[in-house]
């Protein structure tokens, strides 16, 4: 048997995430981090030996596929009237407009998606991986270890 690691990190100004994650919580296989602004290397473990991850987009989305990991966009709010969603609104913002027309990852427009995504990203978990590299690559350019090279170039070149 295959031990499969699925993570979330809910939004640090959620407060609400402990009903929310209610059922998740304690289940084995399964790893929710408690919401903060701070404990990023806890995140970054999360995303980098996670199997899948499961996110309403935003950075935690790009931040999974820079990873090479399968993921599903939850595109709902459970229980919100028709026609409204905050998960959605995440995405319609224009520096999201590459990542989100890409097929780099799994959307969920109800629960049933949701399971039906992440039974997909976990059976076939390099089934998107070219997809991911290529979106990567685009929004994100070179993932290398020398971004802050490039950084204090750019710096440079613009006081010069």
């Amino acid at each position: 048997m295959v031990a499969r690691v699925c993570s979330g990190s809910p939004h640090p100004r959620d407060r609400e995430w402990h009903t929310r994650f209610a059922a998740a919580r304690g289940e084995s296989g399964l790893a929710v981090q408690e919401p903060t602004f701070t404990d990023l290397e806890t995140l970054a473990v999360l995303l980098q030996h996670g199997d899948a991850v499961v996110s309403n987009a935003g950075t935690i989305l790009l931040d999974a596929l820079a990873n090479d990991r399968p993921a599903v966009c939850v595109l709902y709010d459970e229980g919100a009237p028709p026609g409204e969603s905050w998960a959605l609104k995440n995405v319609s913002g224009e520096h999201y407009k590459p990542l989100f027309e890409s097929e780099a990852f799994y959307r969920a427009n109800n629960f049933e998606e949701l399971v039906a995504g992440m039974e997909r990203a976990l059976s076939h978990p390099g089934e998107l991986a070219a997809d991911r590299a290529r979106i990567v690559r685009l929004v994100l350019g070179d993932v290398d270890g020398h971004a802050a090279g490039r950084v204090a170039d750019a710096i440079l070149a613009v006081v010069d």
